[in-house]
């Protein structure tokens, strides 16, 4: 049997994620898994560009990170950047750098790609389901995907939990006022219609599965899990009501209590009650019982894609 160790890097808006896995033909085992929040994207709404703060802390975290993968003996590692280098006018400047960084090319995917690496990446995961919904909320961008067999419709929103944070919330650090909430809705609402997302659903009969920072990090709030374990949180569903009472309940939180919470990074405290409120509003929309939790997202997309 033959093995390589293969790395994925995943470069979004708000988390960088490293995937370290033995290639086998078998398929993928796990070996580490990595997650930082530099917040790549901060500002970016306001000024259209990626600003070098930001950009001087993901470059140093893939130093890092590169070393990290050449510790653990990777031979080849795939990156892949989503939003923050489709929105910003100075994003191509941006990869390269950050790529030199990795000692590996970034590769921008479209919104679309982004969605079809979502799906190769549920497909996997969950193969004995034929017809299903996923739903990929990231920092700027938020990709659903609807699966009848063969049959796939894609569509990728332009909002995010920290794009509709920056966009609608004044002060982060305080409880999100009435009037935040109802901007965030308006701009979740002209998403969904720009995108006619409820036509685009149809049949509501299918299982919702969710996937990235949002989506998981909601689940370890419910599950208040201090220390990550991925057996509990991948497969995990998570009802309709507690996605309601977990995006009602974090907006009355300041960020101080949110990060207190069992399970909420303090590094996400900001954004989480956006994101919480923009999965409340696609399970509703979905009419949905509730949501499947899914840590295979976009990095494990990219492996088999390159590798399989």
């Amino acid at each position: 049997m033959t093995r390589r160790r293969l790395a994925s890097v995943d470069i979004g808006s708000n988390s960088v994620l490293m995937l370290v896995v033995d290639a086998t033909d078998g398929g993928f085992v796990k070996v580490d898994d990595r997650v930082a929040v530099p917040r790549l994207s901060r500002g970016l709404d306001a000024s259209g560009v990626l600003a070098e703060p930001a950009i001087a802390r993901v470059e140093a975290l893939l130093t890092e990170l590169r070393a990290h993968a050449d510790a653990l003996g990777v031979e080849a590692i795939v990156a892949t950047g989503t939003a923050p280098f489709r929105r910003s006018t100075n994003g191509d400047a941006v990869a390269a750098r950050l790529g030199a960084a990795l000692g590996a090319p970034i590769d921008v995917v479209s919104g679309d790609h982004e969605a079809e690496l979502s799906l190769l990446a549920t497909r996997r995961a969950f193969a004995d389901l034929d017809a299903f919904v996923v739903v990929d909320i990231g920092g700027a961008s938020t990709e659903v995907i609807v699966v009848d067999g063969d049959h796939v419709r894609t569509t990728s929103l332009d909002i995010g939990s920290v794009r509709l944070t920056e966009r609608c919330v004044a002060d982060p650090a305080r409880p999100t006022s009435a009037t935040a909430r109802a901007a965030i809705d308006d701009a979740i609402d002209a998403a969904f219609d720009d995108h006619r997302l409820g036509a685009m659903v149809g049949d509501r009969s299918r299982p919702l599965i969710g996937i990235a920072g949002t989506v998981t990090t909601v689940a370890t709030v419910s599950l208040e899990m201090v220390e990550w374990d991925d057996t509990r949180v991948h497969g995990h569903t998570l009802p309709r009501a507690e996605v309601a009472r977990i995006a009602e309940v974090l907006p009355r939180l300041t960020a101080t209590q949110r990060a207190a919470l069992p399970g909420l990074p303090a590094n996400r405290a900001d954004v989480l009650p956006a994101g919480a409120q923009l999965l409340w509003r696609i399970v509703d929309a979905c009419d949905a019982d509730g949501v499947t939790v899914s840590d295979r997202g976009t990095r494990w997309g990219r492996l088999h894609e390159a590798f399989s």
